[in-house]
């Protein structure tokens, strides 16, 4: 019933029924098991300050291009610049990425036909789930996997199903291509319900790059339960050593299938830019479209036309040695084996990471030369993050968080993950905080 207006009640001399609110806590579809936790080194991070080695993001500037190009969209006389864009995207920027991918898949994009642009990948996969998603619907995602997939996955109302990638080595040399899924455990998983399967490669946080025979086997998949696969390849230019980045959107039969989602932002060390894209079949595309439009109108118009022009001149570049994100990938190789330097040196076991911004390593293997307060409560890896702000002032991100430990099948809890994608000033810094403690360590033995 109704409550009285108070004024009302005072006159009649009712009691007062004051209207209250039944639930202030935050809707289970974001409600992972972490926040408390989170929350808890965000202030550890305030009070000690360390180096944070915990995001995915560089410290340096992105290329004179970019920067460029934004500034001069921003006093352009051109008003249009500096208002809305179309949902679907602006329109030089949608002719750059159709033109820029059209050649590496070997296939011609329509700009106005096959591309979305979105505010950052993450708002296209957010976008694709939602427009895609049925209230029951399930989606596979392999773990561990990039923390915003499992939440926005609910918040579409869809089913996260999960496939762990698994490494059987925890000593010795250990590669990201070691991390395994079990063939039969995905097969397993698809049926009726399924609606798709996320497939992230190069991967975070492990840095494994699928293969061609991983990738074959989930592309038959897919046709046989006639399922979407979303294809998250922001870190496609990172690729280390010989190794190969395939493009499911190339195997037979499954451009019709697959949406492509890709970043402006970690294609030129600018994820503040927040620019990120989609590309597919029409049919797939003009739905994220639809959807876009509801949720953000459009992505930031300046921003747009600066990584149009950056695109535009990575498209004459391309494979050559000027071309920027060349430049970046032989950098960041040369960071990631400083990094497993000084990480092993520290005495953990990293694991050489094929490709992207991370990576991870096992630092159980060090439990016995220091004293670590372990809550009943929590991962062991949080307990070490905890210990590693306070006592030698670093910060890594706990692989634990990766995963959804109440329903995903296998979870680790004796790996962190560093970012490598830092100015080679950073790195230094990093490695005599680890010989510090190593030598703190080494008096105490």
């Amino acid at each position: 019933m109704r409550p009285f207006p108070v004024s009302l009640a005072i006159l009649i001399h009712l009691p007062i029924v004051i209207g209250t609110l039944s639930s202030k806590r935050l809707t289970s579809n974001f409600n992972k098991n972490d926040p408390v936790l989170l929350l808890e080194f965000q202030d550890l991070k305030a009070k000690h300050n360390p180096l944070s080695f915990g995001m995915g993001y560089p410290d340096f500037n992105p290329p004179k291009i970019l920067q460029k190009a934004l500034a001069r969209a921003a006093v352009s006389d051109d008003y249009e610049l500096n208002q809305y864009a179309s949902s679907r995207g602006h329109p030089r920027l949608l002719k750059a990425v159709a033109a820029f991918f059209s050649k590496l898949l070997n296939r011609t994009l329509n700009p106005d036909e096959n591309v979305v642009i979105a505010v950052g990948a993450q708002e296209a996969i957010h976008g694709i789930l939602q427009a895609h998603t049925t209230t029951g619907d399930e989606w596979i995602v392999f773990s561990p996997y990039f923390s915003y997939f499992d939440p926005i996955i609910k918040a579409a109302y869809g089913v996260p199903k999960y496939i762990p990638l698994v490494s059987s080595k925890t000593t010795g040399n250990i590669t990201s291509s070691d991390f395994k899924f079990d063939k039969k455990d995905l097969a397993s998983l698809f049926n009726h319900k399924t609606k798709g399967i996320l497939v992230n490669t190069p991967h975070n946080p492990t840095g494994k790059v699928f293969d061609y025979e991983e990738l074959a086997y989930i592309a038959n998949l897919a046709k046989k339960w006639d399922s979407i696969v979303i294809l998250d390849e922001v870190y496609q230019f990172l690729n280390y050593g010989n190794q190969q980045h395939l493009r499911l959107a190339t195997f037979p039969g499954m451009f019709e299938r697959t949406i492509t989602v890709g970043s402006g932002g970690k294609m030129f060390s600018a994820t503040g830019y927040r620019i990120g894209w989609a590309y597919g079949p029409k049919d797939l595309i003009n739905n994220v479209k639809l959807v876009n439009g509801f949720a953000v109108m459009s992505a930031p118009t300046p921003i747009q036309e600066a990584v149009a022009v950056a695109i535009e001149e990575e498209d004459d570049n391309y494979g050559k040695p000027e071309s920027y994100i060349e430049q970046l990938r032989r950098e960041s190789e040369k960071k990631r084996n400083f990094m497993y330097k000084i990480l092993s040196d520290a005495g953990m076991t990293p694991v050489f990471a094929e490709s992207g911004y991370f990576i991870i390593a096992r630092w159980n293997t060090m439990v016995n030369t220091f004293q670590l307060h372990r809550k009943s409560d929590e991962p062991a890896d949080y307990s070490f993050v905890r210990w590693l702000i306070k006592n030698v002032s670093v910060f890594a991100n706990p692989l634990s968080r990766f995963y959804t430990s109440d329903i995903d099948s296998h979870v680790e809890e004796h790996y962190i993950r560093f970012t490598m994608i830092k100015k080679w000033e950073t790195l230094g810094q990093l490695d005599r905080l680890l010989k510090k403690w190593k030598s703190r360590r080494s008096l105490k033995q």
